[in-house]
This record gives structure tokens, C-alpha cells and sequence, in this order.
């Protein structure tokens, strides 16, 4: 180094004002020193600037008209909360992190994540999965009178075809 003489060589460290968080820490002198020299300090900041994050949000499995409602997961690398939000009017709904069927279709699910304090929002992931209709076999032998209960309780008689064609679309069969 050109500003010191022969051997001599500055001893100690620089520090900074403490923090972690976004914002700018003064870098003081510390304990830099040398008996020999008369040291003129010039001070500067440190700026530390919001992380970038991403999230996880693994691909859904399809799913069949009557299946039970679930949960989805997503993760923020950044540690911070994941909300999400559902496309597909009529098709789901979501509440929390639960997925509710409505019809068939298809659903797509957004991971969102909006930033904090020291991180800045991450790009949204979304996710589709198809609700396909559920498929009923119903046999009727020809010459039969009675009464048939379909899909655990939709009780339909001779002459009643359609209220039976209703009940059944209510739960997603095709006619």
C-alpha cells in the first residue's frame, strides 16, 4: 500500500451500526489503528435492500364431482404466509387453504405471496386441476315396478323420470 511506510500495516476492524433489516447502517472506524499514523476516517453506509423470494406450489391431482374438500400447501422461501385465490366461477371456491367442488370444470388455484418488511412480493403460482363427472351405472330390469334410491337417498317411482333426471344433474350426472 502506497500510504504506509515499509512494513507498517493497519491493525483492527471496521464496524457497522447494528441491524439486519432493510435500511441503511453507518460503517464507523471500529478499532482500526496504527500508533504511527494520525488516521482521518471517512465514513460511508451499508444498505441493505430487500430479498427476493419465491414460492412452492406443487402441481394438484384431478379430482371427481363428490370428492371431499382439501387442502392445498404452498411455502414462501422467504418464511412468510402464502394466501390463495381460485379461478373457474362456479366450478370451487376456497376458504383458507380449503378447496370446496361446486361443479365440474376446471379450477385454478393461485399462490400468492405480497412481501414484508424485508422482502419483495414473489411471482404468483398457479396451479389447475379438471373435476370430471362422477359416473353412475344404474340397471333397471324391464318390467320392474318399484321404487329405486339412487345415490344414497333420491328415492324415485314409477312416472317420476324427471324428477330423477334432476336429482341426478344436482349431483353432477350427465343424462
Amino acid at each position: 500500500n502506497d500510504l504506509l511506510v515499509g512494513t507498517d500495516s493497519l491493525t483492527g476492524s471496521l464496524t457497522r451500526i447494528a441491524g439486519e433489516d432493510v435500511g441503511a447502517y453507518t460503517i464507523i472506524q471500529g478499532t482500526v489503528d496504527n500508533s504511527n499514523y494520525d488516521i482521518t476516517y471517512n465514513s460511508a453506509d451499508l444498505t441493505i435492500t430487500k430479498a427476493e423470494q419465491t414460492i412452492t406450489f406443487d402441481p394438484l391431482s384431478d379430482k371427481v364431482m363428490g370428492d371431499p374438500d382439501f387442502d392445498v400447501d404452498a411455502t414462501a422461501s422467504s418464511g412468510l404466509s402464502v394466501t390463495f385465490t381460485v379461478e373457474g366461477e362456479g366450478v370451487c371456491t376456497i376458504s383458507g387453504n380449503t378447496i370446496s367442488i361446486i361443479s365440474v370444470g376446471i379450477c385454478t388455484v393461485t399462490a400468492h405471496q405480497s412481501g414484508g418488511d424485508n422482502h419483495n412480493g414473489a411471482e404468483d403460482v398457479s396451479q389447475s386441476f379438471t373435476i370430471a363427472t362422477l359416473l353412475h351405472t344404474i340397471t333397471a330390469s324391464a318390467g320392474t315396478n318399484g321404487t329405486m334410491t339412487p345415490l344414497g337417498g333420491t328415492n324415485v317411482a314409477d312416472g317420476e323420470s324427471q324428477g330423477f333426471r334432476r336429482a341426478l344433474r344436482g349431483r353432477g350426472v350427465r343424462l
